[in-house]
This record gives C-alpha cells, sequence and structure tokens, in this order.
C-alpha cells in the first residue's frame, strides 16, 4: 500500500532501532513552542510542541486538534508512532531553526509534491496561547457548529489535505465520519479504512459511509456486503450506484434471512426501506421492535393508521407520537389523552404542526397536574387562546411562570404586572421592560409599590399566611385549590403546627375540614401541643380511632405530661401494635426508666406477650435495666444475669457520687448525667439517653460503660475523675490526666 516511501521508512526505521540497541535515545532537543503555517487555498496548520508534556504534541491539522507523541531521529520529528507510519507525520527540522513537512508516513509520494514547499513559522509572544484560542480565532471549520451539529467539510478541500487527514485521525471516532465522506478520498483509502473498522465495534456508521462513496472499489464493496450482522452497511452498498444489480436485490434477502440481531438493526436504520418495516413488523413477536417501527419515518401511514385503530393503548400513542411523519390528523387523534407522557413526546417533536401543537399544549395547560401545566407554561409556541386559560391560574407560582414566556404580548404582561401577588407582579415588570422597554415606562409608574402586594410565594404560602391571621374564607380558598389539584400540599407538621400555635380551635376545624388526614400522633412532640389541644382532640374523637401511636409518640417524646392526661381520659394503658408490643415493652425498648416506672404505676401489665411470647421482663433483660428486671423478674429467670451484673458493678448504697450530674456549673447545657444506686446511670447526651454501666476504679475514680447487644461492652468506656468536696466529675484521656469535660453535682 505505501511501497512509493517504503525505502525511507525503512531507513527511519533502522536509524531508530540502531540508536536504542546502541543504549542510546532518540535526539531530545526539541523546537519546543507554538508554529504555524499557511496552506494556500485551505487554511492554517498548527503545532504546540512539548506545552503540555515533553514528548507530546498537539497538532491542529486545519479543522481539529490531535495528540500525538513526538520523537526526534536526526532532522526528522515524527509525529506519531515510527514503528507505523499509517497515521504519523513527519516533519524535517534542520540546524537553522527551519520546520517544514518531510516526506514519508502519511504523506504519501504522491502528495510529496504539495507539501513541499511548506514551512512552518515559530510563533513568539501573546499571539498563540494555545490551539483552543487558535481554533476559535483563526478558523471557521471547527468539528462542531453551535447546535453541536457535524459540519460538512467543504468540497474543495484537495485530496492531498483530506487524505492525509484521514489516517491522522483514524482513532477519532467523532471527526472521522465527516472525512469518510469527502469525496476526494481515494479508492486506496477507503479500502484500507473498510478493513481497519471492519474489525472494531459500533463502526457500522462509519463502514455504511465508505459503502456509500461513489470512490470505493467494487472489491470493497463485495468485502463490506459480506460482513454479518451488518444491515446499515449492506443497505449502503445496495444503494452504491457502483454496487451489482445483485446487491441492490440481496439487501432486503439477507434481513429477512437474519438473525433479531440483524432485524433490530435494519429497523434503527434511518433510511430503512418502508416494505421492509412491514415485513419485520408482521414477522416479530418482540414488542419492542414493533414499537420502535412505529417510531419509524418510513412506516407507512396507512399501516400507523391501522395500528392506532387495533390497538388505542397509551404506549402504542407514545410511540406514533414519536414519529416525526406522522400526519396531522392522526397526531390529532394520538394527543386526546390526558397521559403526561404522550403529550410531552408530542411536545418535543421538532416537526409538530402549529395545530397539533397547540392541542398539546392545551391538554398540558389544563392537567390536574401542576408540574405537567409548568411544561406549558414555558413553551414559547404558546397560543394565545391557551396564555389566556393559564392567565386565570390559581397558584401564583404559575402566573410567575407564565410572565417569563416570551410569547406573552403587551397586554398580557401589563396583566400579569397588575397581580395582587408580589412574586407575579415583580416578574411581569421585569419583562414588560425586557420585551417592551418603551411602552413598560409609560405603564410601570402607575402600578402599586410591591410592598404592597401580598408576599406569599405559592398556596402553601398563602395557606399558612392565612391561618398565622386566622382568616377563616382565605384557609377555605386555599383548601378547595389543594382538594381539586394534584399538587405537593404543606407539610401536616408545619400546617398543623402553626394551626397549634393559634389556639383557635375554629381555626382548627377549618383546616380539617380540606386535610382530613391529620395523624395526631404527629403532633404530640410540638411544644403547642398543651392540655387545651389533647382535650380538643380527644372530644373530637381523633385519638380513639389509634390509642397505641397517640400514648407511643408521648413515650417516644418524653411527653411525660400528656400521656399522664391522656390515659386519665381514658386511652388503654395496656394498648398494643400490631406485633402485639405493649406500650410498656415499647418504653423499655427505648431505655426509658422514668416512663417505664410511670406506666408501671399506672397499671400497665408486664405479663402481657407479644406476638413472639416476649413479656416485658424479658425486654427489660435485653435492654440491661438491671433494676426493672429486679422488680419484674418474680419468677428469678434473670437471676443469674442480675448476679454477674452485681458482681461487676456492685451497688454504691449511699455514695455521694449518686443522683444527676450537669456539664453546666449553673443549669443544664446539653450534657448530663444521672448516676443510680443498682450500677446503672444514664448519660443524656442532648439529643438521646445512653445507658451506662458504673462502678469505681479506685482513687477517686469511676468508670462508666456503654451497653451493647451483649451488655456493657469494655471497648466503650469513659473514665472520671471524682472530686466530692468541690462536687466535680472530670472526663480524663488514657494517660490519666485531668480533661476539660467536666460534671457538676446537681443539688
Amino acid at each position: 500500500m505505501r511501497t512509493t516511501s517504503l525505502l525511507q521508512i525503512l531507513i527511519l526505521k533502522f536509524i531508530t532501532l540502531s540508536v536504542f540497541a546502541g543504549g542510546g535515545a532518540p535526539d531530545q532537543r526539541m523546537p519546543k513552542g507554538e508554529w504555524v503555517a499557511e496552506i494556500p487555498g485551505v487554511g492554517k496548520v498548527a503545532l504546540d510542541i512539548g506545552s503540555h508534556q515533553p514528548k507530546l504534541c498537539e497538532l491542529f491539522w486545519v479543522f481539529e486538534s490531535v495528540y500525538l507523541p513526538v520523537q526526534r531521529i536526526g532532522d526528522v520529528l515524527i509525529l506519531g508512532s515510527a514503528t507505523n507510519d499509517v497515521n504519523s507525520l513527519y516533519l524535517s527540522y534542520d540546524d537553522t531553526g527551519k520546520l517544514g513537512f518531510h516526506q514519508g508516513g502519511s504523506i504519501r509520494e504522491c502528495y510529496w509534491a504539495e507539501y513541499k514547499g511548506i514551512t512552518f513559522k515559530k510563533i513568539t509572544g501573546g499571539d498563540f496561547l494555545d490551539i483552543t484560542d487558535f481554533r476559535r480565532s483563526g478558523n471557521e471549520f471547527e468539528k462542531f457548529n453551535k447546535a453541536g451539529v457535524l459540519q460538512t467539510l467543504p468540497q474543495a478541500f484537495p485530496g492531498w489535505i483530506m487524505n492525509v487527514a484521514t489516517y491522522l485521525f483514524m482513532n477519532d471516532s467523532h471527526t472521522l465520519p465527516a472525512l469518510l465522506s469527502h469525496p476526494t478520498l481515494e479508492p486506496e483509502t477507503l479500502s484500507f479504512f473498510a478493513e481497519y473498522l471492519s474489525h472494531k465495534e459500533h463502526s457500522d456508521h462509519q463502514l455504511a459511509t465508505i459503502a456509500m462513496h461513489t470512490n470505493t472499489p467494487l472489491s470493497t464493496l463485495k468485502f463490506l456486503f459480506e460482513i454479518p450482522t451488518a444491515p446499515l452497511v449492506w443497505h449502503s452498498v445496495s444503494r452504491n450506484p457502483r454496487a451489482p444489480h445483485e446487491m441492490n436485490e440481496g439487501y432486503q434477502a439477507k434481513v429477512k434471512n437474519g438473525d433479531r440481531a440483524t432485524r433490530w438493526k435494519a429497523v434503527r436504520d434511518r433510511d430503512c426501506l418502508p416494505e421492509l418495516l412491514v415485513w419485520i413488523y408482521d414477522q416479530t413477536e418482540d414488542n419492542s421492535l414493533r414499537d420502535e417501527i412505529i417510531r419509524h419515518p418510513n412506516t407507512p401511514v396507512p399501516m400507523l393508521r391501522e395500528i392506532f385503530a387495533k390497538y388505542p393503548y397509551d404506549h402504542i400513542r407514545k410511540s406514533l407520537a414519536s414519529n416525526p411523519s406522522l400526519p396531522d390528523d392522526l397526531m390529532l387523534a394520538v394527543t386526546q389523552t390526558v397521559d403526561k407522557q404522550i403529550l410531552w413526546t408530542a411536545q418535543r417533536k421538532p416537526s409538530i404542526s402549529p395545530l397539533a401543537l397547540s392541542n398539546v399544549l392545551y391538554r398540558l395547560a389544563t392537567s390536574s397536574e401542576v408540574s405537567v401545566r409548568d411544561s406549558a407554561l414555558l413553551d414559547n409556541r404558546i397560543s394565545s387562546s391557551v396564555v389566556m386559560i393559564l392567565m386565570k391560574e390559581v397558584d401564583q407560582r404559575n402566573r410567575m411562570l407564565l410572565a417569563r414566556n416570551s410569547a406573552l404580548t403587551f397586554e398580557n404582561l401589563v396583566t400579569l404586572a397588575n397581580d395582587p401577588y408580589r412574586v407575579v407582579s415583580a416578574e411581569a415588570r421585569k419583562y414588560l421592560r425586557i420585551h417592551f422597554p418603551e411602552q413598560a415606562k409609560r405603564v410601570l409608574p402607575s402600578l402599586p409599590d410591591l410592598s404592597q402586594l401580598s408576599p406569599a410565594s405559592n398556596k402553601s404560602d398563602e395557606l399558612l399566611m392565612a391561618v398565622k391571621k386566622r382568616d377563616l374564607s382565605a384557609i377555605d380558598v386555599c383548601g378547595k385549590y389543594f382538594s381539586s389539584n394534584d399538587v405537593l400540599q404543606p407539610s401536616h407538621q408545619q400546617l398543623f403546627g402553626e394551626v397549634l400555635r393559634t389556639g383557635d380551635p375554629t381555626v382548627m376545624m377549618a383546616v380539617l375540614q380540606h386535610f382530613n388526614s391529620l395523624q395526631p400522633s404527629l403532633l404530640i412532640k410540638d411544644d403547642a401541643m398543651n392540655r387545651q389541644w389533647l382535650d380538643f382532640f380527644h372530644k373530637n374523637g381523633m385519638f380513639v380511632k389509634d390509642p397505641f401511636n397517640i400514648l407511643s409518640s408521648c413515650i417516644e417524646n418524653n411527653k411525660l405530661d400528656a400521656l399522664d392526661y391522656l390515659l386519665g381520659k381514658g386511652l388503654d394503658v395496656n394498648a398494643r401494635d400490631k406485633e402485639g408490643r405493649t406500650l410498656l415493652i415499647h418504653a423499655l425498648k427505648l431505655r426509658s426508666i422514668k416512663i417505664v416506672e410511670a406506666l408501671l404505676s399506672r397499671g400497665a401489665d408486664p405479663a402481657i406477650a407479644d406476638n413472639m411470647g416476649l413479656r416485658a421482663v424479658d425486654y427489660a433483660a435485653r435492654s440491661y435495666l438491671i433494676s426493672i428486671v429486679k422488680k419484674l423478674d418474680t419468677n428469678d429467670k434473670y437471676s443469674d444475669m442480675v448476679k454477674a451484673f452485681s458482681l461487676a458493678f456492685p451497688a454504691e448504697k449511699g455514695s455521694p457520687l449518686l443522683g444527676t450530674w450537669s456539664n453546666h456549673q449553673t443549669g443544664f447545657s446539653y450534657s448530663a448525667l444521672f448516676l443510680s444506686d443498682d450500677g446503672t446511670g444514664v448519660l443524656n447526651t442532648g439529643i438521646m439517653d445512653i445507658l451506662v454501666a458504673w462502678r469505681s476504679a479506685g482513687g477517686s475514680k469511676i468508670e462508666l460503660l456503654l451497653f451493647s447487644n451483649n451488655g456493657p461492652d469494655p471497648k466503650q468506656k469513659i473514665t472520671f475523675q471524682y472530686h466530692i468536696a468541690e462536687k466535680i466529675l472530670a472526663i480524663i484521656d488514657e494517660k490519666e490526666k485531668e480533661g476539660e469535660s467536666k460534671y457538676y453535682k446537681v443539688l
């Protein structure tokens, strides 16, 4: 293939091998820096040698750049591989500092006359910052234009440029397709790339480009036609005017005789023959493949009508809406639906007609889902009739979004600028200034000041403001909006927390009229949940439905007063959850000793077993609540465990350390410690209570061990130094030096 320059390549290879064999290395004196050469009638070639890495060159070849390794052998620079001349570029660099092209590599003998007189000029100073800046300012041929579409390279570019470029960019999957379609490519180049790409995955589109090229030799067309499972390539060969008649007829037969993968690839060919699409649809039972055929622009319209008449289902509608060739009347029929996915698919279709689009946007604009209406609000193809519908949107957020739509007229924006809500009016005024600056100067001064308008940015804000003001009519308006629209409702805890703070039962009744799914157990932890509200919910029968969750919420949030009040109102102290666990068991699992004692004092039955047969004493033992185990273990089931614990953590009757300690000398801050006389204690971190075991460690020291599933854990130990006279407990480190964390006795 390269016989004309073979001798020169062999000499260069011999020099390279000789240098390495002798233990030396190629000459590392590189012509570092930026170089530019002008190619008459074409453009520029630029080099950036050694700026990124010492042995790396960025080559900009008229329309695109590529990084290549670079080495110097004598007076020759080789960009690429010295042992593979296919995609290498040879340059000459002599002692006078002259840099030019050198015959060899991609520059074959037949092109040498064109390159021979071209020399590079060294760029100094700030004229050439990098290849990227050079491409933006010095070249009109970019790989992609602003829309991200691959550009067609000028047809007038000569073959001696394009054939060399094809080899240089043979590993660039984005640039190569544009090069392979250029009319000046020679048969030898096309044959080489047909063979090269046939061994690479995902190269069907590039091979199809070669198959369509009018310079591709007949022998190469025959080679391409025999590539297995490549219907796109076969089809391209059959369309080549140089292809023999049997190839034109053989394409469909090869697809029909092919396997499932072959048929899938055939359907994904945007130029697939209509009759072949019909045949595959009738022959396959693969619904996904049928959907692909329905979406295909070449599928005959009568067939699409027949499919829709027979299967008017949503997934068929969606596939039809994606078809770029669907006629208007069928698109109108397909989009007679409230399914947002179908409507969105049709909306995104670039070729949709104004009539069909107006129907789609109308349906989106009148959807019960606010998020669906948003897609119509911001579409600047919206019609005036749909604008009028959206102008009546109840939610001010949607009217605010509508104000951003460039399809709105001056009158539309003036209407929105007079909106009673600040967010809507401010947005409309902004776009009046942008789209109608002269008319806006006359209108805006007459509008009310924004500070006089409602600050509510959406219906949730408006509802919360109405609750704070105890405005029952506004609460009713907002409630009806949330009841009739599929929108995200305000948080129940936030909403009803605000209602609790009003202290007004009439406000609560007004809100409950529209938000009747409230779970009162969620409000127990709110500080505003006082006895007045507990009595209100009890009288209205809201605690009877789920007494366990109400009372367990009191336990979880340590609301002992609320628990006592509700039990006094008749709620069952032995209420159970679906696992059969009583409130007492629930409190034991949480290791809440105060609540456990309170429940026992109010008649909680420790003998009730859950669905697994476990009783309160079993959970007390699991939680190492020794004092509770001693109280409940009437059958001495856990006597051995209690004895073992008592030996490891002996009781400290009458110890001055018993009682409560705080980390703040004049009151509680964020941490507290309670030590009891049975060797257990509770460390309160401000977030949760942690059960601990404690014992004397000698020398005015005590140890606190945190509990794991297997009991007190020696690996989780805290050592304290105590000073009884000063009533101070101080944490010390492993070296037994007093630390800064101190606890003070609470008297």
